[in-house]
């Protein structure tokens, strides 16, 4: 995992740490809800979307980088 990636999934406190604790399954939709002080769900969404932070589920764009560049190495090679 990068560096710049990084976050604290035991004791999330910060926007940041707790929008990835929620996004890679560490925390549930009503606990990040609460921790930051939201209205609803919908509220969370944009608040990761403006953080550049995936939803539950979905792959981080460094996830994406690294799936591109193992077909491009895998392509080139052949």
């Amino acid at each position: 995992m990068r560096q710049d990636v990084i976050f604290d999934h035991e004791n999330p406190v910060t926007v940041h740490d707790i929008l990835w604790a929620w996004s890679r399954g560490y925390m549930s939709t009503k606990r990040a809800i609460t921790s930051l002080h939201l209205d609803d769900e919908m509220e969370l969404y944009e608040t990761a979307n403006d953080n550049d932070v995936p939803y539950p589920g979905t792959p981080s764009r460094h996830d994406i980088e690294m799936a591109e560049a193992f077909i491009t190495a895998i392509t080139d090679a052949a």
